[in-house]
């Protein structure tokens, strides 16, 4: 081999040698890059209709959720049931059919037992100690961030393929009625719209508990179908189910909380910065509920002036015997399983911290 070749060959190799080593370099800079700016499309539906309060919000939690994240992650929300129905969503979150949910875990508390802690046992999360929507709102997000419901809720749901993500409360349950109920006797017989463990609560009362979409609810009033109806405040500003039936039933309810999940599998994959950014969003989200709530809570206080609802407040003895019933069942879900004992046990100490 001449000099000249050596020299050639030994520039191409130099020069290919370089070219490889900026490709390398090129490639280390542009793939963080690329990871950094990649966009997640997600999807969320709620198990709620486009009427209830709750619903319209997830446009603070969606824009949140972008804000924070520089743009990366646009989420998409519906209402139910657009996508799926609501007792479907906990398996269509799980399959990847969906990406999150909005909802309330009385839906699948038939396989998933501690749904019908979360969404609350009757009477479970009154609060006397707390005066105020506001105040008991917060009482319950306490409960669950600083007396540890939250780990119990987010371990049960990752067997089902979720992560939880957070919780908010629409305030009490709400139960229209078409007539005037006061005592035992008032719920004898009486056809009644229900969710959970609700549904045998009200029973022990001699009520016949159904399920029904709460689209179909107003209409179900109306013609007589059912006598009775409960879900949130919103059953009043939202969905005007006191329009066909006006008396707001009190005495035996309880508060209930909702909450928000993603699929565990898109969660664990999803960049610490971007989960950061879901939490982050999930607080402004809940900070939306709490102000909104509020605002709902007074249009009913003017309602309830102008006679449009009339609260029915149950007797003392009706009191009794619905108080005796949630120490029942509170006892009875305990049994169900271990994270319905652990649950419970959270929510016992809880009460008792706050009622000595």
């Amino acid at each position: 081999m001449t000099s000249n070749s050596f020299f050639r060959n030994t520039l191409n190799w130099t020069i290919l040698s370089t070219l490889l080593i900026a490709l390398l370099i090129m490639a280390v800079m542009v793939l963080p890059v690329q990871a950094k700016d990649k966009v997640y499309r997600l999807k969320i539906q709620s198990a709620f209709p486009r009427g209830d309060v709750s619903v319209p919000l997830l446009d603070v939690f969606t824009k949140s959720a972008e804000k924070r994240s520089n743009g990366r992650l646009k989420i998409k929300w519906y209402a139910a049931p657009e996508l799926v129905p609501s007792e479907q969503l906990l398996e269509a979150v799980k399959m990847g059919v969906l990406d999150m949910m909005h909802m309330v875990g009385a839906y699948w508390a038939g396989t998933m037992p501690v749904g019908d802690v979360e969404f609350g046992l009757p009477m479970s999360y009154n609060m006397p100690w707390l005066t105020g929507y506001t105040a008991k709102a917060q009482g319950l997000r306490d409960l669950y961030f600083k007396e540890g419901l939250i780990d119990v809720m987010r371990e049960a749901y990752a067997k089902e393929g979720h992560y939880y993500l957070g919780m908010f409360t629409p305030g009490p349950v709400v139960v229209l009625s078409t007539h005037p109920v006061k005592t035992i006797g008032d719920w004898q017989g009486k056809k009644l719209r229900a969710d959970g463990m609700n549904m045998m609560y009200y029973e022990t009362a001699g009520a016949k508990s159904t399920t029904i979409p709460g689209t179909d609810t107003y209409l179900s009033l109306k013609l007589g179908a059912i006598d009775m109806a409960e879900w949130d405040i919103s059953a009043i500003t939202g969905l005007n189910w006191h329009e066909v039936a006006p008396y707001w039933v009190i005495g035996m309810e309880s508060y209930l909380t909702m909450g928000i999940t993603i699929n565990l599998k898109k969660w664990n994959k999803l960049p610490e910065d971007l989960k950061e950014a879901l939490r982050d969003a999930e607080q402004d989200y809940y900070n939306a509920t709490l102000e909104m709530y509020a605002k709902e809570f007074q249009v009913v206080e003017k309602l309830i002036e102008e006679k449009k609802v009339v609260v029915s407040e149950l007797d003392s003895q009706a009191k009794k015997f619905f108080k005796k019933q949630s120490e029942k069942f509170m006892d009875h879900q305990a049994a169900k399983d271990t994270d319905c004992a652990k649950a419970v046990d959270i929510i016992k100490q809880w009460i008792s911290k706050n009622t000595k």
